[in-house]
């Protein structure tokens, strides 16, 4: 989420998989209920992150590069306009499923003000810049489907508010990921296609070292879903 983390980081690799939320269409429910469940999305080998980081800097001023990918999220819902209705065939034609994803090459660079070391308060402050490339695959029940790409940035500031090298530090940091608009291919005046939201974090996290190797974080984080989606043209 923050591109300046990567900035002190040693050369390193990371993968990670995780299930998403998805409305299954029911068939054997009198009302064709789309019931929640969890599961993995195709293809299923992709992983839901992918990154790898290398530094180039040194102990006095580091900077690294990196290239991440991720599919954080997953849209499946159904669409029943008529409850309760035994027409099955139309009903199914309305559940939709959109995955997203996003490529990410970052640079990030630290300023110390203090040498490697050094305890103090405001010891350095970590920049960070991303320039994305993201994808959605949009396929509806009825047969349609389109795939879009379209490009984002990512921008993030890590600051070290107090290190005693020994117990303790506390960082901060802020983090803007700008908003992608995809533009499909289809009439969505019936049926929605999101846009990747626009997302603001900001984070303290504490560290506890010698003798209580703990780290506390506390987020804070906006996302902009109301302008992720066209209004609806649909009465009421």
């Amino acid at each position: 989420m923050n591109p300046a983390g990567i900035a002190t980081q040693s050369t390193q690799f990371g993968l990670a998989y995780q299930t998403y939320p998805q409305y299954e269409f029911d068939f054997k429910e009198p009302d064709s209920v789309g019931e929640p469940e969890t599961g993995f999305i195709n293809p299923q080998l992709l992983p839901s992150f992918l990154g790898v980081t290398v530094q180039f800097g040194t102990p006095e001023k580091p900077w690294a590069i990196g290239i991440g990918y991720v599919r954080p999220v997953h849209i499946k819902f159904t669409y029943d306009y008529d409850p309760g209705g035994d027409d099955f065939v139309n009903d199914a034609e309305f559940m939709e499923d959109q995955q997203f994803s996003r490529t990410r090459f970052v640079y990030a660079t630290d300023i110390r003000m203090k040498g490697p070391g050094e305890a103090g308060a405001f010891t350095h402050v970590a920049f960070g810049f991303g320039i994305d490339l993201a994808y959605t695959n949009w396929v509806e029940n009825g047969g349609a489907s389109d795939n879009a790409t379209a490009f984002g940035t990512g921008l993030g500031i890590l600051m070290c508010l107090f290190d005693n090298t020994e117990s303790f530090k506390a960082l901060f940091g802020i983090a803007f990921q700008s908003p992608v608009n995809f533009k499909i291919q289809r009439d969505t005046s019936l049926y929605p296609a999101w846009d990747w939201p626009a997302i603001f974090t900001m984070g303290l996290t504490v560290y506890l070292f010698q003798g209580m190797p703990l780290r506390f974080t506390f987020d804070l984080q906006w996302i902009d879903w109301e302008n992720a989606v066209e209004p609806s043209t649909l009465a009421n």
